[in-house]
């Protein structure tokens, strides 16, 4: 169920307004502890047939959406080292959240708002790893949908993103 911070993020993206720094605190507050996703999602044919590139045991056709990207991650893009666990993943990603120097975002995808935070990384270890992290929270749902390495907001942002804004 949508909380009230939830309800923070609604407004601008429907209003199509900047947020306070005042909303933007309590927003922060709010992702930084918020939870990954576990609804159970299906593996795209792509990712299961990377995975197994990878070397990974056989991937079943539906995971939790955190285990899911856990596996792409370090499996398949390789970003974080192997033996990440679910909780330090999600632990990376809401240090990203609470970086000082974190970009924020607010969108509408696929009719959902969401607020997004790109941040510098400070993820070691991983082989193929990216200057910086992104995270998007989708406030209908309440929860963090995806985190992942990348070269920039270039690489994220695009035709499908409806009344994009960037609030820091």
């Amino acid at each position: 169920m949508p909380s009230e911070v939830d309800a923070l993020i609604v407004e601008p993206v429907e209003q199509d307004r900047q947020a306070t720094e005042e909303e933007l605190a309590r927003i922060v507050a709010h992702v930084a502890q918020a939870p990954f996703s576990s609804r159970p999602v299906r593996v795209p044919r792509r990712i299961r047939e990377r995975l197994a590139q990878a070397a990974c045991s056989p991937v079943a056709s539906r995971l939790p959406s955190l285990e899911l990207h856990l596996l792409e991650r370090v499996h398949a893009d390789k970003q974080w080292p192997v033996g990440t666990t679910a909780a330090r993943y999600l632990d990376d990603l809401h240090r990203a959240v609470q970086h000082l120097a974190a970009q924020i975002w607010t969108y509408r995808y696929r009719g959902d708002p969401f607020i997004a935070f790109l941040a510098p990384s400070h993820v070691t270890g991983g082989r193929w790893p990216e200057p910086f992290l992104f995270v998007a929270y989708n406030a209908r749902f309440g929860c963090i949908i995806t985190g992942f390495q990348t070269k920039g907001v270039g690489e994220i942002f695009h035709g499908a993103f409806e009344k994009l804004r960037r609030q820091r």
